[in-house]
């Protein structure tokens, strides 16, 4: 991680410390601890006299020696437990993405939505860290959905095991909505836990839609990209259309400083539009100025993006060109070899220029590693000589 989490160290501090010092007065005093416990507590009666129990109850935790909510003493205290190591384990990756004050209010403005939604749902006094948690979790869920987390299994062998981090969330939400249909227990606030959870996805989503957080390849945002992409390129793989279009031959460059200027302004206004979902217009920015600029390429990413969607629409030559310009820009990116593929599969079957693919697929054979891949190179290369 990049930056120590110490907006989640001091959550866990200050809830862990609350939770022993009224354990500390209940020894001395258990009336005064359970009237603590009641203070902090949020419930309807409360929310215009009390306002501020829909924070506090987020830091309050039924003691197992102090008072009768319900539940028994070691129930409630794995309350505390697991909304800790719920904490621990989703806050800090989440502090490192969003910073120490996007977290805070990530976790207190979700842990007030969870409440409002508990209110909403049932009239019963409700307090923990759960639905706070349930935020994170949200979060986590659109922000980091391809990270994976440790834990600890108990059953035959015991061992901690790596799994992704989308089996933990997708167990714990669906175990949530069984439990607010009707098959739960009546002592969880399982509506607490659904706004949690909201309010956490619709944090993720708006980040990244906003572009309050950076991109990379772990959000959902970007896997999201990637089945666009992977959709596009099955268009390229699939059987080839009976027309051909001729490709057309790149232009001498002979750029001058003034048209290097020129150059990155076009392309930073077509990178702007393929990521703001303006594609069309993108398109026809790049089929109307490529052509001057041999040299020409956008970043590798949104390279990609635009010659699948030039494929896409069936504007073949230019694709190709696209793709060629990527793989000469960028030929150690992580996709060259699929885009060798796809380069040798369209010329191939789409532009009909068997020799040109050949190279491009030999080579693509030899660094794919999907069968299938390898297979649909090996078949292209056959038809090439046929």
């Amino acid at each position: 991680m990049r930056r120590r989490p110490l907006a989640c160290e001091a959550l866990l501090t200050i809830t862990i410390g609350a939770y022993v010092l009224v354990m500390l007065v209940g020894v001395i005093d258990p009336d005064m601890a359970a009237r603590a416990i009641d203070m902090m507590t949020l419930e309807r009666g409360a929310t215009t006299s009390a306002p501020w129990t829909f924070l506090t109850y987020q830091f309050a935790h039924d003691n197992p020696f102090i008072g009768d909510s319900g539940g028994s003493g070691l129930y409630r205290l794995l309350h505390l437990a697991f909304n800790m190591v719920g904490l621990w384990v989703f806050g800090r990756p989440l502090e490192d993405r969003i910073g120490h004050v996007g977290f805070l209010a990530l976790y207190l403005g979700g842990g007030i939505i969870a409440g409002v939604g508990h209110l909403l749902d049932s009239p019963a006094p409700v307090l923990g860290a759960s639905g706070s948690v349930c935020a994170l979790v949200g979060a986590f869920a659109i922000l980091l959905p391809r990270v994976h987390i440790r834990i600890l299994v108990i059953f035959i062998l015991i061992g901690i095991w790596s799994i992704p981090a989308t089996w933990v969330i997708a167990f714990w939400m669906t175990m949530d909505l069984v439990g607010f249909a009707g098959a739960g227990d009546g002592a969880t606030a399982y509506a607490a836990h659904l706004g949690g959870y909201v309010a956490g996805l619709l944090t993720g989503i708006s980040l990244l839609a906003l572009r309050r957080t950076s991109g990379d390849d772990v959000d959902a945002l970007w896997m999201f990209k990637q089945w666009r992409r992977r959709q596009m390129a099955r268009a390229v793989l699939s059987k080839p259309s009976p027309a051909a279009t001729p490709l057309s031959q790149p232009k001498t460059n002979n750029a001058t400083p003034d048209t290097v200027i020129t150059t990155a302004h076009w392309l930073r206004e077509i990178e702007s539009g393929m990521r703001s979902d303006r594609v069309e217009g993108a398109l026809q920015r790049w089929r109307r100025e490529a052509p001057d600029a041999p040299e020409a390429c956008l970043p590798a990413a949104a390279q990609l993006d635009l010659a699948n969607h030039l494929q896409a629409a069936g504007d073949w030559a230019t694709a190709a060109d696209a793709y060629r310009r990527l793989l000469h820009h960028h030929p150690n990116h992580a996709e060259a070899p699929m885009v060798r593929l796809l380069l040798g599969v369209l010329l191939a079957r789409r532009l009909h220029r068997a020799d040109e693919a050949r190279t491009l697929l030999e080579q693509a054979r030899d660094e794919l590693r999907d069968p299938d891949h390898v297979q649909l190179a090996d078949t292209v290369l056959l038809e090439g000589n046929a």
